[in-house]
């Protein structure tokens, strides 16, 4: 089930022991800081040793996504998980 911006779930193994799963907030509900979290925290728990399936589950996404995430992580560090303005944008 896709959650709505601003928010991911996790195991239990980050939370408060006896809840199997939970939903966070994320700090900046901007869509993009949001997906930034949502990357990030996919590197933090590849980190913890997690798979893939794991995370994609955790997080709603597919194992498509965390895939590129962690070939991206792995590349750059986290880094190069956070938000890129696309080129040619303001800022960018």
């Amino acid at each position: 089930m896709p959650l709505s911006p601003g928010v991911y779930r996790a195991q239990h193994s980050d939370l408060k022991e006896g809840r199997s799963w939970a939903t966070l907030p994320c700090m900046n509900c901007s869509a993009n800081a949001w997906k930034e979290a949502r990357r990030l925290r996919a590197w933090q728990l590849k980190q913890k040793g997690w798979s893939q399936r794991q995370i994609a589950e955790a997080l709603g996404v597919s194992e498509a996504a965390v895939s590129q995430w962690v070939k991206r992580g792995r590349a750059g560090g986290p880094e190069a998980l956070r938000h890129r303005p696309p080129p040619g944008a303001p800022g960018g």
